[in-house]
Formats: C-alpha cells, structure tokens, sequence
C-alpha cells in the first residue's frame, strides 16, 4: 500500500515551513559563533544526535514516552496530544502510575508510535527526525502511519543545513 500523504500543505506551505527552520538555524549558528549561544529546543537536540547522545524531546526519539497528563477528574493520559478515551490510561485515584505504565493502554501506545512509513525507512536523515511525532504522522490507514506531514520542509531544512550542523556540533563539543 502506498504511503499517505497530506493534500493540506501546499508546496508554499512547506517551503515556508523548511525556510523557517534554515532561517531559525542560521541565528542559532550566528549567535553561537558571536559568543551568545541561545538555546532552541529542536535544534539543540539535532546537535545531540549529531554528538551522539539521545535527544531529549519525545518526537525525535522515535518512539512515544509516557508524559502522564493527568485531567481534574484523576483520568490519565499518555500525552497531551491524546486526550482521548481510547488512550486513557486509568485513574489516579484507584491506580497507581507504575500499573499504569505497564497496561494494554499504555503499550499499545507506545506501539502504535514505533510504525514508520515504507519512506522513512530509505530517507537519508532518519537518524535526525525518526519519523517525527506521531501525531504528524496521522492519519493512520490500515495501522500504517502517513509521511510526517513537515517531512518535505525537514528534508528542506537538512538539505541545506546539515553541514554546518555537524560544524556546528564539533565546535559546542571542543567547547564543553
């Protein structure tokens, strides 16, 4: 079966989309090499892969955590973006997280989230996004995902940057 992809990004769209991220990049890499570093979520965990180290942020892990959203009536959650009541997870009122944790619940979530499209597989940059999060990957079809809906700009984004952050990398390391 063919992979999905989203008709609600125009081309426009996603070359906005990648513009954005080279131009983010590129302040990042001035503010560094001017000596006033700043810290951006997305692009300090690319420079971790880079280095080696597991990012921190759950999209880029290629795999679903455990965020535990708790609502005011004790229902629990895996995510704040899965607030629905196929995910709940139980209520901590009458269970505990640990049990939480290890229910069908839980485990189908995280599951769920390890299915990557048949591209993902053959894309160059897989080490960097891992198929992004989920919840850009849906709609789900036959429980395989769509192509993350920002591949396109990420792609984008690498095509253009990915030298300078291995650069860029080295540098923070020689200086940490």
């Amino acid at each position: 079966m063919a992979a999905i992809t989203h008709t609600r990004f125009p081309q426009k769209r996603i070359a906005d989309d990648g513009q954005f991220l080279i131009d983010i990049f590129d302040a990042y890499e001035r503010a560094f090499k001017e000596g006033s570093p700043v810290s951006e979520r997305r692009l300090d965990n690319y420079l971790s892969i880079l280095a080696g180290f597991a990012p921190e942020e759950c999209g880029m892990c290629g795999q679903c955590g455990l965020y535990f959203l708790a609502e005011a009536d004790g229902s629990v959650y895996p995510c704040d973006f899965y607030v629905l009541d196929e995910w709940e997870m139980g209520n901590i009122n009458t269970m505990s997280l640990a049990r939480m944790e290890k229910n069908s619940a839980s485990k189908a979530f995280r599951q769920v989230s390890l299915r990557l499209p048949e591209a993902c597989g053959r894309c160059p940059y897989l080490n960097l996004c891992m198929g992004g999060c989920r919840r850009d990957r849906e709609p789900f079809c036959e429980g395989l995902p769509s192509n993350n809906r920002f591949c396109q700009s990420y792609r984008m984004f690498f095509d253009a940057c990915l030298p300078r952050m291995v650069s860029l990398t080295k540098r923070v390391l020689m200086t940490h």
